[in-house]
């Protein structure tokens, strides 16, 4: 399945119109996930057979990612959707060394941001963690942190991956190192 949404213009939606638009969305695929569906004949299985649905990965451009996926903006301090590099430390190379993202972390602190009681105490989280809610948590499978990616118009296409492993980066092919 193809799933594809586009959020209206001219302004881009809060991340509660969001969430509100993600909802009942979510609640059709948990039901496809469990139970799931039951065909009662296909060419291959005349008796019927089950099936279970999964939406897997989120692509957007990187401000829709950001905030679909429940991360942080691109340029708050926790950027990157995918590692916990800071942007003061951005130009630090190898990425190997990057603190990474992780599933459960992501979950816990998208809770803390989903049950704060004020609004300034969910910027702190956002600004401590790089971390909101998002619908798509509901989803028992989803794991944020691998499945949010930058789609490849944004990232190829508009030179935005040619971009950040050029300039941000500083690699450059025509140096033997390919530094």
């Amino acid at each position: 399945m193809y799933l594809v949404g586009v959020l209206p213009g001219p302004n881009k939606p809060s991340l509660e119109q969001v969430n509100e638009g993600l909802a009942p969305l979510i609640d059709d695929l948990l039901l496809a996930w469990d139970p799931g569906f039951f065909f009662t004949r296909t060419s291959l299985y005349p008796s019927g057979r089950s099936c279970r649905s999964v939406v897997i990965p989120l692509v957007c451009d990187i401000i829709g990612a950001r905030q679909v996926g429940g991360f942080s903006g691109p340029t708050s301090t926790l950027f990157c959707s995918y590692c916990l590099l800071t942007k003061d430390r951005i130009e630090e190379l190898p990425s190997n060394k990057w603190p990474m993202r992780s599933c459960e972390e992501h979950r816990q602190v998208a809770d803390m941001w989903r049950d704060a009681q004020t609004a300034e105490e969910r910027k702190g989280i956002v600004d401590r963690y790089g971390v909101r809610y998002s619908e798509l948590l509901r989803l028992p499978y989803w794991n944020p942190v691998l499945f949010t990616i930058l789609d490849s118009m944004h990232a190829d296409f508009l030179l935005k991956l040619h971009h950040h492993i050029r300039d941000i980066w500083g690699a450059d092919p025509s140096v033997a190192s390919g530094d």
